[in-house]
């Protein structure tokens, strides 16, 4: 008898690597870490075949992503989604968004016109209301 396939947590997993750039390596601290990290994370994806997308902040004057996670990238091959460059300081890009792995079920997108009219609004929170203290009489 087999064992069943093991099924994941999160039903669409992706990895987002993020200006990891030689530049920011003297600003970053303990970069080498966030260096060591980020490599355990992309073998981790690569076994897992979990997408990749990863984002450059100003290629031309900060440099491309460091050299030290080019070998795992390249190794992860079409897993890589997308390697894009950008000048905003969000990784939400129109070109990461429109890619189809963020359909509209993704839970990571905000929810479509029809999506809200289908569900009631959250309830406001409730409004706070100041202490009462008693006044002191002299």
């Amino acid at each position: 008898m087999t064992a069943p396939t093991p099924e994941r947590r999160f039903k669409n997993p992706a990895v987002f690597v993020c200006d990891i750039q030689e530049k920011f390596r003297p600003t970053i601290h303990e970069f080498d870490k966030v260096i060591l990290t980020t490599r355990k994370l992309l073998l981790a994806a690569t076994s897992l075949s979990i997408p990749i997308f990863v984002t450059t902040q100003n290629r031309a004057r900060l440099g491309d992503t460091v050299a030290e996670l080019k070998p795992l990238l390249a190794s992860a091959g079409p897993l890589v989604k997308a390697d894009l460059d950008k000048t905003r300081f969000s990784m939400w890009l129109p070109a990461l968004a429109a890619h189809p792995f963020f359909s509209s079920s993704s839970p990571l997108l905000p929810a479509t016109p029809q999506q809200q009219q289908e569900s009631p609004p959250p309830d406001p929170p409730p409004q706070r209301q100041k202490p009462k203290h008693p006044r002191k009489s002299s």
